[in-house]
C-alpha cells in the first residue's frame, strides 16, 4: 500500500513538473545576450517577454498573470518604471493602471520569504480578445526596470514568480485558458551585472547631484 502511495505521489509530482515546464518565458533585451546585460547605477533596463507553450494542455491561452521578484537583499534596488508596453502583442487588455507605477520590488510587498516582489496591486498581466492556440510562442509585453543609483557593483537577478518558488495563491505567474483554467509559468531569470562607473562618469554623477541639490536649496529659499 505504501509503495503504491509513493508511486502515485511521484507520478503527481512528475506531472506538475511537466506542466510547469510546458509553459515558459524568455527575456530579450535586444542588446547582446538575450537574458543578461551590464548596466551602471541609476540606469534603466528594458526587455521583451515571450511566452512559449510547448504542449497541451493548456488547449489555448486567453490571458496571463505576471509578477516579478528578486532576492530580499535587493529590496528597493529595482522598480518597474511604467506600465508594460503591449504594442504588437495579442494580449493588449492590460490589468494594471499607469498610476500603479513606479512599482518597487520590496520585501514589504512580498508573499515569498527571502524575496522582494512588486506591489500587491500590480499584476503585470493582460488578456486577449481571442483564445490563442497552443502549442505556440507569443510576444507578451516589453517591461522596463529602473536601477537604483545606490546599487553597488555586482551581479543581480530578476525573475518571474512561479508555483515552485513558494508563492501562495495571489502572486503566481500563470496563463489562463478560455475556460478559466490556470497553468503555472516556470520561473525565468534575467541577470543584471552592475559595472563600476568610470572616473569621468562618477564625476558627472557627483556634478549632477550637486546641481540638483543647489536647485533644491534655491527653491526652498524662494
Amino acid at each position: 500500500m505504501k509503495k503504491n502511495i509513493l508511486i502515485l505521489a511521484a507520478a503527481l509530482l512528475f506531472s506538475v513538473v511537466c506542466a510547469q515546464g510546458a509553459v515558459t518565458l524568455t527575456f530579450n533585451d535586444n542588446n547582446g545576450v538575450p537574458n543578461a546585460g551590464t548596466y551602471l547605477p541609476g540606469a534603466t533596463v528594458s526587455f521583451d517577454i515571450m511566452l512559449s507553450i510547448s504542449s497541451q494542455p493548456p488547449l489555448n491561452v486567453a490571458g496571463f498573470s505576471l509578477w516579478f521578484e528578486t532576492a530580499a537583499a535587493n529590496s528597493g534596488l529595482f522598480a518597474i518604471s511604467a506600465i508594460p508596453n503591449h504594442t504588437g502583442s495579442p494580449f493588449d487588455q492590460v490589468t494594471a493602471f499607469p498610476t500603479d507605477f513606479p512599482a518597487p520590488l520590496t520585501t514589504a510587498n512580498s508573499t515569498h520569504a527571502g524575496f522582494a516582489q512588486n506591489i500587491g496591486a500590480t499584476d503585470l498581466g493582460a488578456s486577449s480578445g481571442a483564445n490563442q492556440v497552443t502549442p505556440g510562442t507569443y510576444f507578451l509585453e516589453t517591461i522596463t526596470f529602473t536601477i537604483s543609483g545606490a546599487i553597488t557593483p555586482g551581479v543581480y537577478t530578476l525573475m518571474n514568480t512561479s508555483a515552485l518558488t513558494g508563492q501562495p495563491p495571489g502572486k503566481q505567474s500563470r496563463v489562463i485558458d478560455g475556460s478559466f483554467n490556470a497553468f503555472d509559468i516556470a520561473s525565468a531569470v534575467y541577470t543584471i551585472t552592475i559595472a563600476v562607473p568610470e572616473p569621468a562618469t562618477v564625476s558627472f554623477m557627483v556634478l549632477g547631484a550637486a546641481f540638483a541639490l543647489g536647485g533644491y536649496r534655491a527653491r526652498r529659499k524662494s
